[in-house]
Parts: structure tokens; C-alpha cells; sequence
């Protein structure tokens, strides 16, 4: 397995919530490096020791000439989302966590996956894109309004 290939970053295009129910979760591997990838999250909060684990299929989404882009769209059904990701070559299965690569061993899923694995909010609450064009459209009206130097564009009080 190349690891120095494998890379994935929370909070950027790597995690990120396309609505307040869906998660899209990525993985960057080496081309052809890897037998499967899945992803397991669980809720960060849960009370539950070890906490209740889901865990994905991820699908290679993407190709180009030196990586495989794997991809979860999933709803976590939780509203503070963890995740570790496994990883499997050959006969070996290997964790992969933000702070690195761990082999399995006991207690591994609660302990990363309750306070150091990646935490990804995501709000129950209505799902907004914001519309741009509005506050641009608003400055560019205001500024050829009270443009200087032309009769037609001065303000009229």
C-alpha cells in the first residue's frame, strides 16, 4: 500500500455537507493501489462505550494519471459526524485517521472514533445556498449612482 499517496482533509472539498442530510466524504489513493476503502463513522456524541459504528462502501469517483478519488454520499443520520476510514490491499488492513496510519487492536474504534477521529458537524436544520448575485448586483447599482462626473448618475434627492 503507497501511503504516501493516501490523503484526505476535514472541512475542505475533501468533507462537506451538500444538505442538511447528506455528506460527501473523499479519499485520495494511488491508482490502482487499493482493494477497498470504506468509511466508518458513528455519532461523536454517542453515550454508548464503544460507540455504534456504520460503515460504507466508498467507490472510486475519480481517476487521473497518478491517483483513485474514493467517494461516500451517505446520510450519517447523526448531527455531530466522525469517521475513520479502512483500507485494504492484498491480505493487509490498515486504519487511517487525520493523525496517520494504525493497524487494528482493541478499543481502537472508541477511542478514535469518540474524540480523535474527524469530526464533521452537520446541522439538522434547512439546507440554504446562498444567492450572490444579489448583494453584487446592489454595490454595482450604488456605485454607478453616485458616480461623480456624470449628470445622468447622480443620485436624485
Amino acid at each position: 500500500m503507497n501511503r504516501s499517496a493516501v490523503f484526505h482533509r476535514t472541512y475542505s472539498e475533501y468533507s462537506f455537507a451538500t444538505a442538511s442530510d447528506r455528506v460527501v466524504i473523499r479519499l485520495r489513493a494511488a491508482r490502482g493501489d487499493l482493494d477497498a476503502c470504506h468509511i466508518c463513522y458513528g455519532d461523536r456524541m454517542d453515550p454508548n462505550s464503544p460507540i455504534a459504528v456504520t460503515r460504507e462502501q466508498m467507490a472510486v469517483r475519480f481517476t487521473d494519471s497518478l491517483f483513485d478519488y474514493y467517494e461516500a454520499i451517505f446520510d450519517p443520520k447523526v448531527t455531530r459526524l466522525c469517521y475513520y476510514f479502512e483500507l485494504k490491499k492484498g491480505g493487509e488492513t490498515t486504519f487511517y485517521y487525520n493523525d496517520g496510519f494504525f493497524q487494528a487492536h482493541s478499543g481502537m474504534a472508541d477511542y478514535r472514533i469518540s474524540h480523535e477521529g474527524c469530526p464533521h458537524g452537520v446541522m439538522k436544520r434547512p439546507f440554504h445556498r446562498t444567492l450572490h448575485a444579489f448583494p453584487v448586483l446592489q454595490y454595482s447599482l450604488g456605485m454607478r449612482r453616485s458616480c461623480p462626473g456624470r449628470s445622468d448618475t447622480r443620485p436624485h434627492f
